[in-house]
């Protein structure tokens, strides 16, 4: 004789109320139930894989990080903003992000005399400006920065240095064009390094070093790395933990975006066929990239 289905279907919601109900008490018991160390043991089960998905990746962020942060020199030139003269420089690889650090002499293009500076406080700017032009004087990128130097009460105080990364999509000789907008034509010396792209591992390794503190901080509600381990062993199922798996497939997206990130140098300023800006989370360092 064959059982109505309405019956089958009844018995089987019956049944998952059951084993609702025996989850929710066996969690409930967990709660009160301190283990030998006195921690609420649901709460470090909980806690357990978050704490260990924290730990994993940000050894994965602090690596990588570490691996893509070096820079390769390669090359220093001195450049007098007074000639006009165009400074050449080569680059050497396709579709790689350089670095320029150009550090100003400002004090030598004033006329104010050393005593003067240091007995009226006055301050020296320059207003500095760096054009990127390609073999043929086309223009390609530019950026600008106030330099300064300022004395005050026998301290002196300076921002002499201006430093950008820009993505160079084709490789050979370029030219620089160095303009203080403000006439001051104190020598530059400017010095190129090939780099990588490890803004973004950077920037979550940091997110991750947070979240660190806030598990060490957070020791007297759910115990020390060591417990949070051994409670992890005794979680039946991470599986069925789908908050976890949510949170866990976020972090890993995450991580593989920064590693596309690292060789298709998305956010950083890059010149070529295609001229971009850098995005909200490059670090300008207080240049404005003019494109």
């Amino acid at each position: 004789m064959n059982t109505p289905k309405h019956f089958s279907r009844a018995n089987a919601d019956r049944e998952r109320s059951r084993l609702f109900m025996e989850k929710h008490q066996k969690a409930k018991q967990l709660k009160a139930t301190p283990n030998p160390s006195g921690f609420s043991e649901y709460l470090m089960r909980f806690m357990a894989p978050y704490a260990m998905l924290i730990y994993a990746f940000t050894l994965l962020f602090l690596f990588s990080w570490l691996i893509t942060k070096g820079d390769s020199f390669i090359e220093t030139t001195q450049i007098n903003p007074a000639s006009l003269d165009l400074s050449p420089i080569v680059i050497p690889q396709n579709n790689k992000i350089y670095k320029f650090i150009a550090n100003q002499d400002i004090k030598k293009g004033t006329t104010l005399k050393r005593s003067d500076f240091y007995s009226s406080n006055k301050s020296i700017y320059s207003e500095l400006e760096i054009e990127v032009l390609d073999e043929n004087y086309v223009h390609m990128y530019s950026v600008y920065k106030n330099l300064w130097i300022e004395h005050h009460s026998g301290m002196e105080y300076k921002d002499t240095q201006l430093e950008f990364d820009i993505e160079f999509q084709t490789s050979g000789t370029y030219f620089l064009r160095v303009v203080s907008h403000n006439k001051n034509n104190g020598p530059l010396t400017l010095k190129v390094y090939k780099t990588n792209g490890s803004m973004y591992f950077f920037k979550y390794l940091i997110l991750f070093i947070i979240l660190n503190i806030i598990l060490f901080l957070g020791n007297s509600y759910w115990g020390t790395t060591s417990m949070l381990y051994n409670s992890l062993k005794k979680v039946k199922s991470i599986k069925n933990n789908s908050k976890f798996l949510i949170i866990s497939s976020l972090v890993i997206i995450a991580f593989l975006g920064c590693v596309v990130i690292s060789f298709t140098h998305y956010g950083y300023p890059s010149t070529g066929d295609e001229i971009r800006l850098p995005t909200y989370f490059f670090d300008t360092k207080d240049v404005l990239y003019l494109g």
